[in-house]
């Protein structure tokens, strides 16, 4: 089965979703926040946001290991 190819205005609308979950993230994580959370079971979950802000970091270094942030 053929996936259609995402057009450049979702791809750019992604990317501002994901900076803006950053964003939010790293200003929680700075104020030693916790953030409320879903799995995908939809239960509900409350973790500190500087353990949330970590993974992100870490899958951002994964997935653009040759980016400098």
């Amino acid at each position: 089965m053929n996936t259609p190819e995402i057009s450049p205005f979702i791809k750019r609308l992604l990317e501002g979703v994901r900076k803006a979950n950053y964003k939010m993230v790293k200003a929680a994580a700075a104020e030693n926040r916790s953030l409320v959370l879903g799995d995908d079971k939809g239960k509900v979950i409350i973790r500190p946001a500087i353990e949330v802000l970590k993974e992100l970091e870490e899958k951002h270094k994964r997935t653009n290991p040759k980016e400098i942030t």
